[in-house]
């Protein structure tokens, strides 16, 4: 039982101490430039579906569920992000 007690202290330490590397990269400029080009890549703004291509569509869902996991995680609003990426994205055309 003193194991699993351990291992589970340990867990969480660990995931407190990626959550903590995870807003230092991005709440610095560099990193909220990467986080906006994940979430432009990942479709988080934009639609997966690729007509006639489930394999296409199948591999951007992959990308989008990454990009939403990291943002999840970095506990980043999401609102606050999108409206970013949409302006990037705007100012592109």
């Amino acid at each position: 039982m003193l194991d699993n007690v351990k291992r589970r202290f340990r867990d969480i330490k660990d995931r407190v101490l990626l959550h903590g590397s995870y807003r230092r990269i991005f709440d610095s400029p560099d990193g909220a430039r990467v986080l906006t080009h994940i979430m432009k890549v990942g479709h988080v703004t934009s639609t997966t579906f690729v007509p006639g291509d489930p394999h296409m569509t199948a591999m951007n869902e992959g990308k989008r569920l990454l990009a939403l996991s990291i943002l999840r995680f970095v506990g980043t609003e999401h609102k606050k992000l999108i409206e970013q990426v949409e302006e990037t994205l705007t100012h592109e055309d």
